[in-house]
C-alpha cells in the first residue's frame, strides 16, 4: 500500500524536532525553568547587595634628585624604588600601624607601586572602601616617610657638600678680584715702575682678569641661591576615584540574571535529553 510506504516511521516522527516542540517543551518544564532563573538572581541580589563598593585610592611619590649642570639625577632609580617600596616600606609600615589600624596588612599586601613614565616618582595605587580611607592616607603616609628618610638624608650630605665648594670658590674668587684691583690701582696712582704703555697694558689685562672673575662670581651666587637638590616628598593628599570601581549593583544583577536564564534553558534541555533516552532504552527492552 503506498500510503503505508509513504508514512513516517515512529523513530522518524521522534526524531523531528521544530519550535513548536521547544516551545511546548518549555512550557511542560516552566517550573524548572523559571525556579532555576530566580534561585540564581535571588543570589546575585544578595551578593550584590552585600558587597561594599570598591574606590581606587592614588598618591604620588616624588623621588629625590640632585642637579648636575642643568638637569637633575634621580638620587635611587624607580624601579629600584618600586621594589624597595612593595617588599620593604609597605610591609614595614602596615607593621606599625596594625595595632592602631587593623586593616593596614590586607591594604600593604594589595598595593601597586608604577613608575610615573618620564617622571622622577612613583604612583601608589590600592583598591578599598570608603571605610578604608584613612588607614590607607596614613599608610601612604608613612609609606612616604620611610621612603623621605632613605633617601632625604644622603641628598641633604650632598647639597652641603655642593654649598661648601661654592662657598669655597667664591671666596677664592672675591681674594683675586681683591687683588687685581689693588693692582690696578698702584699701576694707576704710579706707584709700581712701569712706562706709560706697559702701565696702560696692564690696567687693561687687570680689568678683563676682573670683569672675567666678576662674571664668575656672579654666576656662582646664582648657583648657590638655587636649590641643588629635589628631596623626596610625597606630593598632595591621597586622592580617590570619583565614583566605585568594577561592576555597579545593577550590572551585577544583570548578568546573574542572564546566567540563571542560561542555566534554566541548560537544565531543562539535560531533563529533555535524559526523558528521551530512557524511552529510547525501554524500546530497545521492549524489542
Amino acid at each position: 500500500m503506498p500510503e503505508a510506504r509513504n508514512a513516517p516511521s515512529k523513530q522518524e516522527a521522534g526524531e523531528s524536532f521544530d519550535l513548536i516542540d521547544l516551545w511546548i517543551l518549555f512550557r511542560t518544564r516552566a517550573l524548572v525553568f523559571w525556579g532555576t532563573l530566580t534561585l540564581v538572581l535571588a543570589v546575585g541580589i544578595g551578593l550584590a547587595l552585600s558587597s561594599t563598593p570598591q574606590f581606587r585610592y592614588t598618591s604620588l611619590i616624588r623621588v629625590g634628585s640632585q642637579r648636575i649642570g642643568e638637569r637633575f639625577v634621580q638620587v635611587m632609580p624607580t624601579s629600584l624604588v618600586q621594589s624597595w617600596i612593595l617588599h620593604s616600606v609597605a610591609p614595614l609600615s602596615a607593621l606599625q600601624l596594625r595595632k592602631n589600624m587593623p586593616g593596614a596588612q590586607s591594604i600593604a599586601a594589595r598595593l601597586e607601586v608604577s613608575p610615573i613614565v618620564r617622571g622622577s616618582g612613583v604612583l601608589l595605587q590600592v583598591a578599598g572602601t570608603q571605610r578604608q580611607s584613612k588607614t590607607i592616607q596614613a599608610l601612604f603616609e608613612a609609606i612616604g616617610h620611610h621612603v623621605q628618610q632613605g633617601t632625604n638624608a644622603n641628598l641633604r650630605a650632598q647639597e652641603e657638600k655642593s654649598q661648601r665648594l661654592l662657598h669655597a670658590e667664591i671666596q677664592n674668587i672675591k681674594k683675586e678680584i681683591k687683588i687685581f684691583r689693588a693692582q690696578q690701582e698702584q699701576i694707576g696712582h704710579g706707584t709700581a715702575t712701569h712706562s706709560r704703555r706697559a702701565r696702560f697694558e696692564e690696567i687693561e689685562f687687570l680689568a678683563f682678569e676682573t670683569s672675567h672673575l666678576e662674571r664668575q662670581e656672579n654666576h656662582l651666587e646664582r648657583l648657590l641661591a638655587r636649590p641643588t637638590d629635589r628631596l623626596t616628598e610625597l606630593l598632595g593628599p591621597v586622592s580617590r576615584s570619583p565614583g566605585p570601581i568594577g561592576l555597579t549593583p545593577i550590572k551585577k544583577v544583570g548578568i546573574f540574571l542572564l546566567l540563571g536564564a542560561v542555566l534554566g534553558a541548560a537544565l531543562v534541555i539535560l531533563l529533555h535529553l535524559r526523558d528521551q533516552a530512557r524511552k529510547r532504552l525501554r524500546v530497545k527492552k521492549d524489542a
